[in-house]
């Protein structure tokens, strides 16, 4: 009696663990997959640094959806004035170090999403980053 008492324990526990897991599978793929990243390339930007040195800088933003995508696309020109705007309140000394382009990025994800909308603009990502020796 005890044996097959033993047995019937175990055969539950089993049958439960197996429905858990078919209904944790079940809801984990019902889960909506992550949104894939949305981006515009402004493209290549001419600005001064602090009005003294040309930077040339190639500029790719990520956005927060097709609707924003559309919108910077429309105002793609009003979007590259705030973007050359915002090296001027930088240095080359401070564009020339990590820090001060990180500084940079978030100034220019800042000024967007002034123009934009709040969170339009989720990344400013720099594909290349040249600033004139003289």
């Amino acid at each position: 009696m005890k044996r097959e008492s033993n047995a019937l324990f175990w055969a539950i526990g089993v049958l439960a663990l197996i429905v858990a897991s078919v209904g944790a599978i079940y809801i984990w793929t019902l889960q909506p997959a992550p949104p894939k990243p949305v981006f515009v390339n402004v493209g290549e930007v001419k600005a001064y640094a602090g009005n003294r040195r040309m930077v040339l800088a190639t500029i790719t933003l990520e956005v927060s959806g097709k609707k924003i995508e559309t919108k910077v696309t429309e105002r793609l020109t009003r979007a590259r004035t705030t973007i050359v705007g915002s090296f001027t309140e930088f240095s080359d000394t401070q564009l020339s170090t990590l820090e001060g382009k990180l500084a940079l990025q978030a100034r220019i994800r800042d000024n967007l999403n002034e123009l934009f909308g709040k969170n339009a603009i989720r990344e400013v990502l720099f594909t290349s980053f040249v600033i004139s020796i003289s």
